[in-house]
């Protein structure tokens, strides 16, 4: 769904860092740049072959990566999807998922998908916590028990790498209809029509400084990092969100 009408846009680069993948287009007169999680395939993490091949190809035939089996593929693709998907005009600067999260878990039951680092922090803000996560850490839960803890949230977050490994449509299936269910990350699709599939609310970046990222990226800095640099953080609400 999200592949279809994107802007056409043509690949300038793709960089693939240890912990973030940036995909530049230039689309619209634009050069933009959009951000993905770097799913490793292995210890040694490498990259894609035929990267070099891009730059001047269609970026909407690289977007379509994001459906690969491979993962670094997959993050590429995310990455291209973001760069063509346009910025939020005006750009609202949003909350961090954490500072957003605390805002609507107070007294409320919040499923958590993915170790984020403010994890622990956040247990301490809201009524009850579980995190879910494939290589589940001290205090977290397998990402098994999803279908048994999800449906009993009041806020379900789920991390956008669930788009990279193509988990996310099966999580959106679980929660309850009066939950509310957001996509946190900065590889995130800051696009409306995720809100018909299930999602409330997108906590979202956009680059804003595209060359001091790129950088930043290469360098395997962490997010935290990278933002510092130049992006802003966008959240995204449905309009008939009743919280």
């Amino acid at each position: 769904m999200l592949l279809t009408n994107l802007p056409e846009g043509k690949i300038e680069a793709i960089h693939v860092g240890q912990n973030w993948t940036a995909a530049v287009a230039l689309s619209a007169g634009a050069r933009r740049c959009g951000l993905a999680s770097t799913l490793k395939t292995g210890p040694g993490n490498t990259p894609p072959a035929g990267l070099h091949e891009l730059p001047g190809q269609p970026a909407q035939q690289i977007a379509a990566w994001a459906c690969s089996p491979d993962p670094m593929r997959a993050s590429v693709g995310v990455a291209v999807l973001n760069a063509l998907i346009p910025a939020p005009n005006p750009l609202i600067p949003g909350l961090s998922a954490e500072e957003l999260l605390v805002q609507l878990g107070k007294e409320r039951r919040v499923a958590l998908v993915g170790h984020f680092h403010f994890a622990e922090r956040l247990r301490s803000a809201v009524d009850h916590l579980d995190v879910l996560e494939l290589h589940p850490q001290p205090g977290d839960l397998p990402a098994d028990a999803a279908r048994r803890v999800i449906p009993l949230a009041d806020i379900v977050a789920i991390t956008s790498m669930a788009l990279i490994n193509h988990t996310l449509a099966g999580l959106l299936e679980l929660p309850r209809p009066d939950a509310a269910v957001l996509m946190l990350g900065p590889s995130t699709p800051l696009d409306m029509r995720l809100f018909g599939c299930g999602v409330d609310i997108l906590a979202g970046s956009v680059v804003t400084a595209v060359d001091p990222v790129i950088e930043a990226v290469l360098a395997g800095a962490s997010f935290r990092e990278i933002r510092q640099v130049g992006v802003a953080l966008v959240t995204l609400v449905r309009s008939t969100l009743s919280l």
